[in-house]
């Protein structure tokens, strides 16, 4: 699923794709499995309202935020030359 946007795609669709669009795309947790099939209801690709309040919906804004704020820690890293670990 693509978290910013709410696509979700079946496994066999998103192997199609090129791996630089693969990246964009997290795997739903094995918990919520259910909910994506029936999400998906037999189609490789679907909608999810991440303005909803289904539990994919609440997954995705999780995870978004989860990557965003590693992005921006990452960005905060490079700003400050440090490149992996503590600093010293």
């Amino acid at each position: 699923m693509q978290t910013s946007t709410g696509h979700l795609v079946s496994t066999d669709y998103l192997a199609q794709f090129p791996p630089a669009v693969r990246d964009g795309y997290s795997i739903v947790p094995h918990r919520l499995e259910d909910d994506a099939l029936s999400a998906l209801g037999g189609r490789s690709e679907a909608r999810v309202d991440l303005a909803g309040d289904s539990s994919l919906a609440r997954w995705a804004r999780r995870d978004r935020k989860k990557r965003e704020a590693k992005l921006r820690r990452q960005g905060q890293r490079a700003a400050r030359g440090v490149k992996r670990g503590r600093r010293r």
